[in-house]
């Protein structure tokens, strides 16, 4: 996450700049730092502060007598040494060098005394490159402050370790890039270790890279004010400063856009679709572009409502910096934001495509022939009217994974349940790492850790989330909810068919016999262009239409089957409606708002809020089922309020059957018309996995949590039993 948000080589600049390095091996400290580095962090001492700045005389060369390195510090002006902890003049020692230096003793050359005073920053980086010269890239300091104790502080040119000797490389923005992955990216372990050993402040990188972007903002205002604010130098502390004031408002941006739970490791493919769009877009911000055209796909998606704010001022800021923002969105409070609304419809697929209306929202009370005015000038409201209370429970107790604080959660059974919170409360881990896993163990007589009281107790637990529906390229809605076996079996019966001797399995898709052999009964196929994706384009042997001419040829009442699969579900379940076990299927599509869809299409190009309704759709085709807890993952992201209030009808005919719904949902208006909320927070991180409140929607309004503020508007908004 941290390398899409620009922020890893920002992280890595400045802990190479401001970093400070602990050997591996014995725990102290390297500096590898130059000499107006070493100047620039004296010069942030107390005024009046004495300073000595040595240069050790160990490595002359071994068996180098005393009595020549004292000469040669004599000849070349240095009047005192500091033997062993001892400063002495020179020429006291020259006497009897042997017995005042005796082997083994440390033997320091005293190159500069100084006071620390405004004006002496040339003269002190002068002196400590001398002493980095004179003592072959390492020096020491003594450094006594007013009315504090002494203290000493070793520096080395070349990162080695003032301690034991060992070497390591300069600090540098490309060694965090490999060490972050340590031996993963072919770093030594000694080397990796070394990296692990840097610290910013308190903190290492490793630790610095867990943060979630809100504990970063707080962290980084904290090293803000420990670095201070100014030095005589310009390296390092200055540009280190750029580099967390660049960090501070970038992670801002990202804050504000409602990410303040992802951590900066968190992986990309980890990402939702929503949170690498609004990712993309803090990015954006951060980058102050002008004259930019930004196509935005439902960036509320997934998001609190508490959050919307934020979003909507950051994408009034990318509009007055000049640039051009396009939104595809069909949340209310958004649209009534914008500068320019364009609304196309009034239905989907063959019924859609005409411009309604384009216009500053007001205008819509003008436009008749809109479908959203309606619901965003108040006059229709999505409803439900009634309640179902609840007939058992399903209990949960200390639910912990990730950041869940051992929460006892109950569940209410042939119930409408909503899980709410902001961003990174643990409302994933509420139903993927404990209510499912636990649920299915209890399903499988394993007992899970669940209890169970009232009924009916489920018999199936059923995930309808919006991952791509597997299956291929082959796969079709048709195939997905079960009507292409009866159609080929219908083909297969007309008298052609009969007389030729195809079956069903002839106008399968998925082996040879009646599809095309050229595309291998895609319709399409796709032209290799090296580095670049392949280019699709209609197969040259049947044209698109997936099957060979033999099989073209055989017709029912007028149709082939190829005419079959360009069919809508609406038109299909037309044509097919003396045929039970297609229309059924095909009817229940419809009731989803998915009459639009041709039941020929390839899977794979569903968006994810329509793989979500097929999965449905197959559920409620079914005209007998055991009892089952259905788990929806915002089943109302990007859809209109038209298209809410039919999922809302066919929750209320799944309840009716006697099966449980939990929603894990964000849209108040969705909260409102629910039996039961249950709220998770109260913030993202470390800061939520508690248990809010877990109420009917009016007492959660009450409750005092984020959310109800959102509900307690949304209660007033919709049309429910009270």
């Amino acid at each position: 996450m941290a390398t899409l948000a620009g922020l890893a080589g920002l992280i890595r600049a400045l802990f190479a700049a401001a970093g400070r390095a602990r050997c591996p091996g014995c725990g102290t400290e390297i500096r590898a730092l130059g000499a107006l580095q070493v100047a620039d962090r004296l010069a942030g001492l107390p005024e009046g502060t004495r300073l000595l700045v040595l240069a050790p005389m160990g490595d002359r060369g071994p068996g180098t007598p005393a009595g020549q390195v004292l000469g040669d510090l004599q000849k070349d002006g240095f009047s005192r040494v500091r033997v062993s902890g001892r400063v002495v003049r020179v020429e006291d020692l020259l006497e009897d060098p042997a017995g005042a230096v005796p082997a083994g003793a440390d033997l320091e050359a005293v190159v500069d005394r100084v006071v620390l005073r405004p004006g002496l920053f040339n003269r002190l980086a002068d002196s400590l490159a001398l002493a980095f010269r004179l003592g072959g890239g390492r020096l020491r300091v003594a450094v006594e402050p007013p009315g504090g104790p002494p203290e000493e502080h070793a520096f080395s040119e070349d990162a080695r370790c003032p301690g034991c000797g060992a070497a390591f490389p300069p600090l540098t923005p490309a060694l965090f890039a490999a060490g972050g992955e340590g031996e993963k990216a072919g770093l030594p372990l000694p080397l990796a270790r070394y990296v692990r050993h840097v610290t910013l402040g308190p903190w290492t990188y490793p630790e610095v890279m867990a943060w979630p972007l809100a504990t970063a903002g707080e962290r980084l205002a904290e090293l803000r004010a420990r670095l201070g604010t100014s030095s005589p130098a310009d390296l390092p502390i200055r540009p280190a400063l750029r580099l967390v004031d660049e960090l501070l408002e970038r992670v801002a941006s990202l804050v504000e856009a409602g990410l303040g739970h992802l951590g900066l490791d968190r992986p990309a493919p980890t990402l939702a679709a929503g949170e690498l769009q609004r990712l993309r877009l803090a990015g954006a911000l951060g980058r102050r572009l002008t004259g930019v055209l930004y196509i935005l796909d439902e960036p509320t998606a997934g998001l609190h409502p508490a959050d919307h704010p934020g979003l909507q001022r950051m994408l009034a800021r990318l509009a007055a910096d000049g640039n051009t923002v396009l939104v595809v969105e069909h949340d209310l409070d958004l649209l009534r934001e914008v500068h320019h609304l364009v609304e196309l419809g009034p239905g989907a697929g063959p019924d859609g495509g005409r411009l309604l209306y384009a216009g500053p929202p007001g205008g819509l009370k003008d436009a008749p022939q809109s479908v959203t005015a309606p619901y965003l000038l108040g006059k229709s409201r999505l409803r439900r009217l009634r309640r179902n209370a609840p007939r058992g429970r399903i209990r949960l107790r200390r639910a912990e994974a990730r950041n869940l604080a051992g929460i006892d959660v109950e569940i209410p059974l042939g119930a409408l349940v909503c899980i709410t919170g902001v961003s990174g409360a643990g409302k994933s881990a509420l139903v993927e790492e404990e209510l499912r896993p636990r649920l299915s163990a209890w399903l499988r007589g394993e007992g899970g850790g669940v209890e169970i009281e009232g009924g009916p107790a489920p018999e199936r637990l059923l995930a309808v989330d919006q991952r791509p529906l597997g299956g291929g390229a082959l796969s079709t809605p048709a195939s997905v909810i079960g009507v292409f076996t009866p159609l080929r079996h219908l083909f297969a019966r007309t008298p052609e068919a009969r007389r030729r001797g195809y079956g069903p399995g002839y106008f399968s898709l998925n082996r040879k016999g009646g599809r095309c052999e050229r595309c291998r009964g895609r319709g399409r196929l796709a032209l290799e262009l090296g580095a670049l994706p392949p280019l699709p384009y209609p197969c040259d042997l049947c044209h698109g239409r997936r099957y060979n001419r033999d099989a073209l040829e055989i017709r029912y009442r007028g149709l082939t089957m190829a005419d079959v699969l360009d069919l809508t579900a609406g038109q299909a379940a037309d044509f097919f409606r003396r045929i039970p076990p297609v229309r059924a299927p095909l009817e229940a599509m419809e009731r989803l708002g998915l009459g639009y869809l041709p039941i020929g299409q390839p899977v794979p190009t569903l968006s994810g809020g329509e793989a979500q309704r097929l999965r449905l759709a197959v559920e409620l085709a079914r005209e007998a089922a055991r009892p089952t807890l259905f788990v929806f993952d915002e089943p109302t992201r990007g859809l209109h309020q038209v298209d809410i209030q039919r999922l809302l009808d066919v929750f209320d005919d799944l309840l009716d059957r006697g099966h449980t719904l939990v929603l894990v949902e964000q849209a108040p208006e969705v909260l409102a018309l629910a039996d039961w909320v249950i709220e998770l927070g109260p913030g993202p991180g470390p800061a939520g996995g508690r248990l809010g409140a877990a109420r009917p929607p009016a007492s959660v309004a009450g409750a005092g949590g984020p959310t109800g503020p959102h509900l307690a508007r949304a209660l007033e908004a919709v049309d429910t039993a009270r």
